[in-house]
């Protein structure tokens, strides 16, 4: 018996939504409806009654497609409404770091590293389908939190533990030659160091620098690969593509996940709706007008929240990843293929945190709380000034 992939996840998220809906309603909690959240329901509405009125690929794997959107949206919206304090967001990354931490030792074991059936023509692809893949989720998913692990354990063994597995992960995506995963990576380090208030601005600088020299060099390095269809190598074509398309028809679109200009090429034998670039995925498939809103939205989105939760909250690793996050996108469009783990991971990020960042919590409350369960190490990272500029939890504190 064949199982719906895509079926499985909906049920899931369904069902993982469960518990938060008997919580809300069981602490008799008022129920929420975040600004952030109310919006990216709207945009989601809008884009599937664009679908509906203007698609040009209506298929029932586009239908479920929609459907994931929608239970991230429900899942979301009873998850954040569920946040009642700081420490819930960290103890979360926390959790997180311990998988990540498991993904990167899996992917670095003799076993896997060194069999020749994980590369592919030169490119390590680990225990996952391909290198992109790999880049992807140790970029956004795992690097992030290991940071944040390091920068959180008091113990000397464990901070290097830590410490060594950044590297490992770092080794990995520089084997797996991603172009973007290691803009995503090179961006996380450039903004959590730029918005850490214990370094001086001329060591920000240097890191900066240095993070975005190094990570010229291996894009530049990585596009060797693909010398002779120029130096983004397959992009160029995907974008070809998306350039095309926006100009037979710029301002309707082609509707949600359109097949319509997609086409193979002997050196690029793309993934199932790869289109290259998330923005101009967005003005091909949308339009010009409403697609870029809807971009427009996003990155303001993914920023806002990024910067409350460093600046506001001191957090490391959801924000590394959410910017990580967005910057992997100019290579890649997992974020509206809601059924991919990706796409699944930074949305439940991004909606349910939403929830839990603009509200009256002060900073001073916020040192107060992690002080009293022993984080020193997140009290030290939380911003020094005195603004009351806050989180939004959702229950009394």
């Amino acid at each position: 018996m064949e199982y719906d992939p895509n079926i499985i996840k909906i049920t899931v998220l369904i069902i993982l939504s469960l518990p938060f809906i008997v919580f809300v309603f069981a602490s008799s909690k008022r129920i929420y409806f975040a600004k952030k959240w109310t919006m990216a329901a709207v945009l989601f509405l809008l884009i599937v009654v664009h679908y509906s009125l203007f698609g040009t690929s209506k298929t029932d794997e586009n239908n479920e497609i929609l459907i994931c959107g929608a239970a991230i949206l429900n899942l979301t919206f009873w998850l954040g409404n569920s946040i009642k304090r700081y420490s819930a967001i960290f103890n979360a990354e926390r959790i997180l770091s311990i998988f990540a931490a498991s993904f990167v030792i899996w992917n670095v074991l003799p076993g896997t590293l060194l069999s020749g059936e994980n590369y592919i023509e030169g490119n390590y692809i680990g225990v996952t389908a391909n290198a992109n893949i790999l880049g992807g989720y140790l970029a956004i998913c795992c690097v992030p939190l290991l940071v944040a692990g390091a920068l959180r354990t008091q113990a000397r063994l464990g901070r290097l533990s830590y410490w060594l597995l950044v590297a490992a992960a770092c080794l990995l995506i520089f084997l797996t030659r991603s172009r973007a995963a290691t803009l995503a990576l090179g961006m996380s380090i450039a903004f959590l160091s730029l918005y850490d208030p214990r370094i001086g601005r001329s060591i920000k600088i240097f890191i900066v620098g240095v993070v975005a020299l190094l990570t010229a060099l291996f894009v530049i390095q990585s596009s060797t690969k693909y010398l002779d269809i120029g130096l983004f190598g397959t992009r160029d074509l995907l974008i070809e593509q998306r350039l095309a398309a926006i100009e037979v028809r710029p301002w309707l679109g082609w509707g949600f996940n359109s097949d319509v200009f997609g086409f193979y090429h002997e050196k690029a034998i793309f993934p199932p709706m790869e289109k290259g670039n998330t923005i101009l995925q967005a003005l091909e498939e949308f339009g010009i007008l409403f697609g870029g809103v809807v971009m427009v939205a996003t990155y303001a989105f993914f920023w806002i929240v990024s910067t409350q939760l460093r600046k506001g909250i001191g957090n490391i690793g959801f924000s590394g990843t959410l910017i990580a996050g967005i910057t992997h996108l100019t290579f890649e469009t997992w974020l509206f293929n809601f059924q991919s783990i990706l796409s699944i991971y930074a949305w439940i990020l991004l909606l349910s945190l939403s929830f839990a960042l603009p509200k009256n919590l002060s900073i001073k409350q916020g040192r107060r709380e992690f002080a009293s369960s022993s984080n020193v190490a997140l009290v030290a990272a939380l911003p020094q000034h005195g603004r009351p500029r806050v989180f939004q939890a959702t229950g009394h504190h």
